[in-house]
Order: structure tokens, then C-alpha cells, then sequence
């Protein structure tokens, strides 16, 4: 009884001291993200021919524009200024290219330091060399004046012929395709991993080259190759889309943002350029309500090339009822989009990735530490109350770093005075005087029982 009573005020001690402790609630961030298969037709193969030609000094890797009178052009999809040529290393100064049989004219160009194109005529080739392999020594050129009675230069193709100007054996003609992809907005490059029927061991994997449009990618392959699969490329996060079988040049490969069973995304192919879609869609935000002026920048993450000339990008005009703010006509090539007070106070969300090329709105939320507000992006509009609640600027978004640390002997505590709570010091008498307290009541008790026992 007498160990009791004396282990009694201890335990009150411990009771007391560990009074204080609690949990805290920690918040934990969310951001939430979100084509009829054509049947491949049947291409003619064509016959080629190899066209030599020995570039000027002056000029770099040149290009070739082949097309035959009438419009028919094999590269008119690649874009102009066509294909770059192939040097020949054993022949200085050659460059070669096989080109179908029906062409019948020839433009060779190049793009000078300063970003200007330099080309020849659109010159015919003989009649009776269409079809078979020329070698075209240089370029000749003629002066004159152009539509406004300026001096001009005008570059023509040397004659062509058929005689030999080069040294060694002919390169072999690969019968190459125009292997063109378009890939969902959220991946960074097109990689496309070709496979061949006749030859298993045969592999070969290129890294695609975006196009100008922003749309497509692109890349040569030998015609041996008949099957390929696309890929975003990222080792650490690999999309891979399903094995398509080619038939045809060129050929066009979509990869649609949908996966099969398999787990790969789905693709199909066809032998003409799809007709673009809309190549814009609108985008709408939910901002602060104390926003009086907002601006959107869009750009394609990976090159950075963005669809407006200068920051803060365009004005959005807010919806009649005054809840989204709408810019018509963002570029489907953006896959970032930056939501700003236009120039206001220089307030801006981060950069939204992965926005996919389609109609979106995008709610503000609440700032990260560098002062930039996250944002939630959805693909249709959400109601009032699937919503987020925005903050108004002058709303507390970032927790004081203060708020945590201990109060010192010069600092107030103003739970204290407000009555919600104790200071250290206080805590610290009760304890004693409970302490106190109890040790007394003990003694107390131990001699009162032991005075009844005599």
C-alpha cells in the first residue's frame, strides 16, 4: 500500500505532462487530369530514278523539289523545300536522291545563315531522260529585273545527263517511305520502332521529326520495313501504341490517347494526309472573382514555340454568366497553357502540362510557394460543386512559417490572453501544485493508517 501511495503522484505527473500532445490533419494536394479507323488502300509501288547533283561551294545540304508538270508532287505532304539530299562521301561535293519516274522537273535549294532560301527555276528535264538516272554539274544563273523592274537573279539546274559524272558504284535504291505520325498532345516526341516480315532481325528505331505544323511528325524508312509502333520515348514513363502493318507510301500513323486491352494505345494508318480537324479549341478559366482582366499563354512544351508573339499572350473575355473566362482559339500544337491577370499585378497560374488538344476548362486553386496558383483541368464543363473553391488574392494561401515555433520568454502568448490556452509557465505550476498535492494527501493517508494499526 505504502509503494502505491508513493508511485501514485508519479503517475499524475505523467498523465499530465503528456496532456499536451495531439495530431494534426495534413491536407493533401489533387490535381486532376484527364476517329473511325480508315481501312489501309492500296498503293502502286513506282519505279524510281537516281538524280545526282553537285551543290555549289557555297551551298550547304541541299534540298530536292521534284514534281512532274501538272502538280503531281511525291513530297508535296513533307512540305516545302522538300527533301534534304544524301552527300555522296566518295564523290566531293555530290549529292544524290531517287525520285518516282513520272517526275519531270526539278528545284534544288538550300537556306543560307540568315534564314533565306536560295533556289533554281522549276527547270523540266529532257524528254527523253524523264525516268532514268541524270548527274546535274552545278547551277547556271541570268540576270534581269523582276515584276518591278528590280535587278534579280534567276538560278537554273546545269543540263542534265545521262553519262556518269561520279566515281564508285551507284547507291542502292532503299525505296524509302514518308513515314508520317501524329501522336495524343501529352507525349513529347514520336518514336517509331520498325519491324520487318521478310527479315525478323531486322530493327530499326528513329526519332521522329516534328513538322512545322506542329501536328505531325516525321521521318525516311526503307521500304523493307512494313510494320511499325510509336512511342513517346521517356524510359521512366513509356507509351507504346499498338503495331500497324504498312502497305503504302507515304503513310500516315495516328495514335489516338485510348488504350486496348493490352495496355497499348490505339493507332491506326492511312495512305493520305488526313484532312486537319479544327485546329483550335477554346479554353475557359475560373479565377479569383477580384480579377478584373485575364490573359492566356499557350505553347508546345517541348521547343517552347508558343502560339502568341508576346507575353502575357491574349485577353479572355468573360461568359455572360460571369463565371468562365473564354479565349476561341487556342492551336491544338499547345499542350501548356498559362492562365494570367494580363500585366495586372503579374499574378499567374503555373505551367499546365499535358492539356489535351480539345475544349477544356481549367479552375484556379490555391498557390504554391512561389506565389503561382495550381490549377484542375477538365474536358467538360464541371458544375458549380464539382468545382473547386478559388481564393481571392487577398485570401491566406501559404501557411506562416511562424505559426509552428515555440513561444519565447519575450514573446506574448496570445492564446493565454485569449483564454484558449495556457503558457508554458502555467502549465508548469499546475503540475507542481498537483504534484504537491497528491504527495501531501499520501503522507496524510500513510499516517493515518498507521496510527489505526497501534
Amino acid at each position: 500500500m505504502k509503494k502505491l501511495l508513493l508511485i501514485a503522484p508519479l503517475a499524475l505527473v505523467a498523465l499530465v505532462s503528456t496532456s499536451h500532445i495531439y495530431n494534426s490533419d495534413e491536407n493533401n494536394d489533387r490535381v486532376v487530369k484527364e476517329k473511325t479507323v480508315l481501312r489501309a488502300e492500296e498503293v502502286t509501288a513506282e519505279s524510281n530514278f537516281l538524280v545526282y547533283f553537285r551543290a555549289p561551294e557555297t551551298w550547304s545540304t541541299p534540298n530536292i523539289w521534284p514534281w512532274k508538270e501538272g502538280g503531281k508532287n511525291p513530297y508535296s505532304d513533307y512540305g516545302w523545300p522538300g527533301l534534304p539530299m544524301k552527300e555522296d562521301t566518295s564523290n566531293d561535293g555530290w549529292y544524290y536522291a531517287y525520285v518516282p519516274s513520272y517526275v519531270d522537273r526539278l528545284i534544288f535549294n538550300y537556306t543560307d545563315e540568315a534564314g533565306k532560301i536560295i533556289q533554281t527555276d522549276g527547270d523540266p528535264i529532257p524528254t527523253e531522260m524523264i525516268g532514268k538516272n541524270i548527274w546535274i554539274d552545278g547551277i547556271t544563273s541570268k540576270e534581269g529585273t523582276d515584276a518591278d523592274g528590280n535587278p534579280k537573279t534567276t538560278y537554273h539546274m546545269a543540263e542534265p545527263t545521262t553519262e556518269k559524272k561520279t566515281s564508285g558504284e551507284l547507291p542502292v535504291d532503299l525505296k524509302e517511305r514518308l513515314a508520317f505520325a501524329s501522336i495524343p498532345n501529352d507525349w513529347d516526341d514520336a518514336v517509331a520502332t520498325f519491324t520487318s516480315s521478310s527479315d525478323p532481325e531486322a530493327t530499326k528505331t528513329v526519332t521522329m521529326e516534328l513538322q512545322s505544323d506542329m501536328l505531325w511528325h516525321f521521318t525516311l524508312i526503307e521500304g523493307k520495313y512494313d510494320k511499325v509502333s510509336i512511342s513517346n520515348g521517356e524510359e521512366d514513363s513509356l507509351k507504346e501504341s499498338q503495331v500497324v502493318t504498312i502497305e503504302g507510301n507515304p503513310f500516315f500513323v495516328q495514335v489516338i490517347d485510348e488504350k486496348d486491352a493490352n495496355g497499348k494505345y490505339k493507332a491506326s494508318i492511312v495512305y493520305e494526309k488526313p484532312a486537319p480537324e479544327d485546329e483550335s479549341r477554346p479554353i475557359h478559366a475560373k479565377v479569383p472573382e477580384d480579377w478584373t482582366e485575364v490573359g492566356i499563354w499557350a505553347f508546345k512544351r517541348v521547343g517552347g514555340t508558343p502560339q502568341f508573339a508576346n507575353w502575357p499572350g491574349e485577353e479572355m473575355t468573360l461568359d455572360e454568366d460571369g463565371e468562365w473566362w473564354t479565349y476561341e482559339s487556342i492551336a491544338n500544337f499547345c499542350d501548356t497553357i498559362i492562365i494570367n491577370q494580363n500585366q495586372a499585378t503579374g499574378l499567374q497560374t503555373v505551367d499546365i502540362e499535358g492539356v489535351e488538344a480539345k475544349e477544356a476548362w481549367i479552375v484556379l486553386t490555391d498557390k504554391n510557394t512561389d506565389g503561382k496558383y495550381n490549377a484542375e483541368v477538365y474536358y467538360e464543363e464541371p458544375s458549380s460543386t464539382e468545382t473547386p473553391v478559388t481564393p481571392d488574392d487577398e485570401d491566406p494561401d501559404v501557411s506562416d512559417p511562424d505559426e509552428d515555433k515555440p513561444s519565447t520568454d519575450t514573446e506574448t502568448d496570445d492564446k493565454a490572453e485569449d483564454g484558449q490556452g495556457l503558457p508554458g509557465w502555467g502549465i508548469a505550476l499546475i503540475v507542481i501544485g498537483a504534484v504537491a498535492l497528491v504527495g501531501v494527501g499520501g503522507w496524510l493517508a500513510y499516517h493515518f493508517i498507521k496510527k489505526s494499526k497501534k
